[in-house]
């Protein structure tokens, strides 16, 4: 069991966590675009009209769908930076921190597990069906994790 102040301090670590891997999505995305509007913008013209054509589109709509992943990691950014790791819930809503066994989950945002120190996190949507599940659930509460009864050790 931890103190109020190593809950917040463990989950202002996650949330940090969260935010690195989101700016890194981030800065990913921009490159690959950028590299695609480069390829797209440098493919010459050959007498093969339709070669030239072909390897503008497929530039542009690589270009796009890293645009759309920049978009959903910035919005995604933007949530995360909306909640408040200060704030210790008792029961399970968007922003708590979820102890079930030697698990611990964290309500927010689909991006799987992250490390925290030596402590493996794993980040879950609020959209998900594990958190409607859980939703409103309390320590001491039993749910189906991993395919068995579990019961809920703590949240905050």
């Amino acid at each position: 069991m931890m103190s109020d102040t190593q809950r917040t301090a463990f989950k202002q670590l996650i949330k940090q966590a969260c935010i690195e891997l989101l700016e890194l999505r981030c800065n990913t995305a921009q490159a690959a675009m950028q590299q695609a509007q480069d390829s797209a913008n440098n493919e010459e013209k050959s007498s093969a009209g339709d070669k030239y054509e072909t390897a503008r589109a497929m530039g542009q709509s690589e270009r796009d769908m890293n645009a759309r992943q920049l978009h959903e990691a910035q919005k995604d950014l933007t949530f995360l930076n909306s909640l408040n790791p200060t704030i210790l819930h008792n029961s399970v809503t968007t922003g708590s921190v979820i102890s079930i066994g030697n698990t611990f989950l964290f309500i927010a945002i689909g991006l799987g597990p992250v490390k925290v120190g030596d402590i493996s996190v794993m980040v879950v949507s609020y959209r998900s069906p594990l958190f409607e599940q859980m939703r409103n659930k309390t320590a001491g509460s039993t749910i189906i994790f991993q395919n068995k009864e579990q019961t809920i050790s703590e949240v905050f």
